[in-house]
């Protein structure tokens, strides 16, 4: 089974994997693994910044 990634759902994903990353800093913000939670949820914000910005403006009509 193949699954086909279209812009929104993958400009989904990324906003949702942020959001799940930002959370998981937060929760282990005393441990030495909160860096990189707070890191990978910046990477995913900037890919999904960048996505919504390549979306057809049709999406914004919506």
């Amino acid at each position: 089974m193949t699954i086909v990634m279209t812009a929104d759902t993958e400009t989904a994903f990324l906003l949702r994997r942020a959001e799940e990353e930002a959370v998981q800093a937060i929760r282990t913000e005393t441990t030495p693994a909160a860096a990189a939670h707070y890191h990978l949820a910046l990477l995913y914000s900037e890919r999904a910044r960048v996505a919504l910005a390549n979306l057809p403006r049709s999406y914004a009509a919506r």
